[in-house]
C-alpha cells in the first residue's frame, strides 16, 4: 500500500491513547487524525482530559516559579486556567459549545456564522471559568483544574453511554466505556494531582478524595445532562460532543466547591 493510500484510510484507535490525543487536541503527533474512529474505545477520551490538565496546570506551575510578575498577577493566572484548556483542545469544545448554543435558540440566529446565543455563551463562559479559577487562587487551581479537565472527559463517556439515544459517527459506549473511564480517571487524576501537591512542597490526602468523589459524581452530571441534551438537540454529533466538555466544566467547578467546604 502506498503511502498516499494509508494516509487515506480511516484512523482508529488501534494506537491506543496516541489517535485520541491527535484527534481532539492541538498535539498532531499522528498523521490523518481529521480522519479518526473512536472504534470501540471511547473511555480513552479520559486521556485527552488528563492532557489538558496536566499542560495546563504545567504552565500554571511555571508562572508560579517566577519570581515576580506572575505571583503578583493574579487576573493573569487566572486566564492562563480559563483559557489554556480550551486552547489545548483547539477550540474545538467552546466552538462545539456556541454551535449547540445557537441550535436552542435558532430564531436569533442569521447567516453561516456565529448567532447571538452561540457569542453570548462563548463570553458567559470564559467569564464564570475566569472568575472561579481567580476565587480559588493559582496554587488551589493546581489541584482543580486537572480535575475538572478529567471529569468533564469522564462525564462525556457516561453521556454518550446512557444520556443519548443515538450517537453519530460511532459505536454508542456501554458499561465498560463507563468503568474504564472511572478507572483510567481516578488513576489520572491522582498521579497529576499528587505531582503537583509534592512539587509545590505539601500533600494533602483531603484533594485526592475531594478529587475522586468529583470524578464518581461527574458520571451522574453526565448521564444527567446527556439525557437532557438527548431531549432538546437530539443526536449526539461533533457538535455536541466537544461542547458537552466545555458545559461539564462550570458543573464540576460547582460540585468541587460544595465538596471543599463539607470535607
Amino acid at each position: 500500500m502506498s503511502d498516499a493510500e494509508q494516509n487515506d484510510r480511516p484512523h482508529n484507535s488501534n494506537g491506543f491513547l496516541i489517535p485520541f490525543i491527535s484527534h481532539y487536541t492541538v498535539f498532531k503527533m499522528v498523521s490523518g487524525s481529521d480522519r479518526f474512529t473512536p472504534g470501540g474505545k471511547f473511555y480513552l477520551i479520559t486521556a485527552v482530559g488528563a492532557v489538558s490538565g496536566l499542560v495546563t496546570a504545567l504552565l500554571l506551575f511555571i508562572a508560579l516559579t517566577i519570581e515576580g510578575f506572575f505571583d503578583r498577577c493574579e487576573p493573569l493566572n487566572a486566564i492562563i486556567c480559563a483559557l489554556v484548556p480550551i486552547t489545548i483542545y483547539g477550540f474545538s469544545t467552546l466552538g462545539g459549545f456556541a454551535r449547540t448554543f445557537d441550535r436552542l435558540f435558532p430564531d436569533q440566529k442569521r447567516g453561516d456564522g456565529l448567532g447571538i446565543a452561540g457569542i453570548a455563551g462563548i463570553i458567559a463562559m470564559i467569564v464564570f471559568m475566569y472568575s472561579m479559577y481567580s476565587m480559588i487562587g493559582p496554587n488551589l487551581a493546581l489541584v482543580v483544574l486537572p480535575t475538572i479537565e478529567i471529569g468533564a472527559a469522564v462525564a462525556l463517556v457516561a453521556g454518550a453511554a446512557f444520556g443519548f439515544s443515538n450517537i453519530v459517527s460511532m459505536p454508542k459506549p456501554d458499561i465498560t466505556d463507563i468503568v474504564m473511564s472511572l478507572i483510567f480517571g481516578i488513576v489520572f487524576m491522582a498521579i497529576i494531582v499528587s505531582i503537583f501537591m509534592v512539587a509545590g512542597g505539601y500533600f494533602e490526602t483531603m484533594f485526592l478524595l475531594m478529587g475522586v468523589l468529583t470524578i464518581v459524581i461527574s458520571l451522574v452530571i453526565g448521564i444527567l445532562l446527556g439525557k437532557i441534551s438527548d431531549r432538546f438537540l437530539g443526536n449526539m454529533d461533533e457538535d455536541i460532543t466537544m461542547g458537552f466538555i466545555e458545559v461539564c466544566r462550570p458543573l464540576l467547578f460547582l460540585v468541587i466547591i460544595v465538596l471543599f467546604f463539607l470535607l
